[in-house]
């Protein structure tokens, strides 16, 4: 059985269930202040689809792949099923997206009046980047692959 990246020996299998999770499926839920304005928001700027709405949740999926990859799901803050240490509104989690065409993604959120937070950056370590911010401290991150700057990998020991 390979745990966290370490082959694990017999002594360790039998602990296996005490230490390892065994999941299908990994999808995010946000809490949020405002659930339709989230909803909105998601829908409009990620392209996704509502595949439940019972107005203090709301299911949301890839609308070209449902379920597949990507899944997010909306609750309302305060909301009784989350624990009661947990149910303020999402702040300061950054979700990132790898993306082909970052520039062009960014050019299409400003036309569309969603104002990045900061330029475009093309990073050494190839990453080309920008931020917006998304409902109830959410920060959205698209991310483009690039070809790494051959000096700055060297001077970082990925030579």
């Amino acid at each position: 059985m390979v745990l966290l990246g370490v082959k694990q020996g017999a002594e360790s299998r039998s602990r296996s269930s005490e230490v390892g999770v065994q999941f299908s499926r990994c999808s995010i839920l946000l809490t949020a202040a405002d659930v339709p304005a989230a909803r909105d928001f998601y829908v409009r700027n990620l392209d996704l689809r509502v595949n439940a709405d019972i107005g203090w949740f709301v299911g949301l999926e890839r609308s070209d792949r449902p379920r597949d990859h990507f899944e997010m799901a909306l609750v309302a803050a305060g909301h009784e099923t989350l624990p009661p240490t947990r149910r303020a509104p999402t702040d300061g989690l950054v979700l990132a997206f790898e993306v082909e065409d970052a520039r062009a993604l960014a050019d299409g959120f400003e036309t569309r009046g969603l104002p990045l937070l900061g330029e475009l950056v093309d990073q050494p370590f190839g990453q080309r980047r920008f931020y917006v911010a998304a409902p109830d401290g959410v920060t959205l991150e698209f991310f483009q692959s690039i070809p790494p700057d051959p000096k700055w990998m060297r001077d970082n020991g990925f030579d």
